[in-house]
């Protein structure tokens, strides 16, 4: 998953800040990537602070929060929230959207992917 995020490009990540006023697929994505990353769910939702979080360079871009991400380290409540803004989602409609969307969506869909595992019993 890690290679469809390097192909994003910083340019990516500028397009995505200049909307003003987003496709609601676009807001949902990004507000469950921030999630992850661990912003509050309050605050990932807000168009202006997701904007805000874009606009960040270094340790504190999302690119490089994305790589720097340990999927076990996500809470699971984090994980549920960004589920629930992403369960209608797919990739192929974030596609017609952004290619930028449609990866950041890849990834968001991979560190969920443990959100089944985290709730299974665990045998012993």
């Amino acid at each position: 998953m890690t290679s469809s995020i390097s192909n994003i490009s910083r340019g990516d990540i500028v397009e995505l800040k200049s909307l003003h006023s987003p496709p609601q697929l676009v807001k949902n994505v990004l507000t469950a990537t921030l999630a992850l990353l661990g912003d509050s769910p309050k605050s990932a939702s807000d168009w202006g602070f997701v904007r805000k979080a874009l606009g960040k360079f270094g340790q504190d871009s999302v690119l490089q929060r994305i790589s720097n991400c340990v999927p076990e380290n996500i809470p699971v409540e984090a994980k549920k929230f960004a589920k629930s803004q992403v369960a209608d989602a797919n990739v192929d409609e974030a596609t017609k959207v952004s290619k930028c969307v449609a990866s950041l969506l890849g990834w968001v869909n991979c560190m969920l992917a443990d959100v089944e595992q985290d709730e299974k019993p665990k045998k012993i």
